[in-house]
């Protein structure tokens, strides 16, 4: 990711790409790395929440204090720490995509952006949108994408929360789970689960919301900006 917008950047350095498609080309690369960071995330988290589930045939509640906190527990749903490094990188190449883009428009600019834009032709000033396009396209998506990994956790939080964990070391069940253990003497996986499910489902609607949000501001600027090239 850092290779390839960087790249990108270089080449329209050296006039081999015009400024905008090179810009516009790195603002996609970083788009597309974050999307990897968010899918790679959800099936890390998965896999955790899977292990956790079978600890949980063969721990106890009394086993927590012991051997691990959250025997049992679903992960919650965040960036591992791996991944959060790599997140921070994608948005610091981005600032870095953007302050250059920034600094050619001022650059080519002569006497004020609203005067050269007017006297650019409608090719020009397509071509120099580009990248905000590009830009609020990958946005969409990742948001997008966000809430329907937020929606596919919390379906498997809710369809496998794991058997549950018995209260004490001296019930002990079998990996069948086929052995008879009085239900008063487990913890049921739902409520291993129920604080990380409320929170998923909390995020999933913050998630909703703020997609609904972006793409209704995304479809106000692409209008202002189509009557700006219109009316110019």
């Amino acid at each position: 990711m850092v290779v390839g917008s960087l790249a990108t950047i270089g080449l329209a350095g050296q006039n081999y790409l015009p400024v905008p498609v090179a810009v516009a080309a790195a603002v996609a690369i970083v788009g597309w790395s974050v999307l990897n960071i968010i899918d790679a995330n959800f099936w890390a988290c998965r896999a955790i929440a899977f292990l956790a589930n079978v600890e949980a045939v063969y721990f106890s509640m009394e086993d927590r204090s012991a051997l691990n906190p959250y025997l049992g527990a679903h992960p919650p749903y965040k960036l591992l720490d791996s991944l959060r490094h790599q997140m921070q990188a994608a948005i610091a190449i981005l600032i870095i995509v953007i302050a250059y883009f920034v600094m050619e428009v001022d650059r080519r600019a002569i006497g004020g952006l609203a005067k050269h834009w007017s006297q650019s032709s409608i090719v020009t000033c397509i071509l120099w949108s580009m990248p905000v396009v590009i830009g609020a396209g990958m946005l969409l998506i990742i948001l997008d994408a966000k809430a329907l990994r937020t929606a596919d956790y919390l379906r498997f939080v809710t369809d496998s929360p794991g058997p549950g964990l018995t209260k004490t070391r001296a019930v002990v069940r079998g990996a069948s789970l086929l052995d008879s253990v009085a239900s008063d003497q487990i913890v049921d996986g739902k409520a291993v689960q129920g604080d990380l499910h409320n929170t998923l489902t909390h995020r999933l609607g913050r998630d909703k919301q703020a997609s609904k949000v972006a793409r209704g501001v995304v479809v106000a600027i692409c209008v202002i900006w189509v009557l700006l090239i219109l009316w110019r």
